[in-house]
């Protein structure tokens, strides 16, 4: 569990993250009018890992990280913050973080409308994938 967490760590040290004051946690659960110490944050969320045998000497290891986006209290538009995600995320692709290369990013939600309607709250999803092999 370490590596993950030291991934998801970095994660959250990138600079691209720092507008949007990164936590790190392993519960993601939000009461957004009251929890969020800030009008915009995201959480960095370990989610997964899979291992897979590549050879008698070598293993890869596949990590996923979900990193949740939200404002709260903004005038920016939807579509404004939907492209600063997006872009954050393809800045990560082929970046390294712990010895863990990005190779993959979704953006899924880009947005969700219900907690734009009912919360007045932005919050969009992207998801990384990383990989890293192991010797022995």
């Amino acid at each position: 569990m370490t590596d993950i967490n030291e991934i998801a760590n970095a994660v959250a040290s990138d600079a691209a993250l720092t507008a949007w004051y990164p936590t790190v946690t392993m519960n993601p659960a939000y009461d957004f009018a009251s929890d969020l110490a800030h009008d915009f944050q995201c959480c960095v969320v370990p989610m997964g890992i899979e291992y897979r045998n590549m050879s008698r000497m070598q293993t890869e290891m596949t990590y996923r990280i979900e990193i949740g986006f939200m404002a709260q209290g903004i005038d920016t538009d939807v579509d404004s913050l939907i492209n600063e995600v997006q872009n954050i995320g393809i800045g990560f692709l082929k970046k390294t973080f712990a010895g863990a290369v990005c190779t993959g990013i979704a953006h899924d939600p880009l947005h969700s409308p219900e907690a734009w309607e009912t919360k007045a709250m932005f919050l969009s999803v992207l998801t990384l994938t990383l990989r890293k092999f192991r010797n022995g």
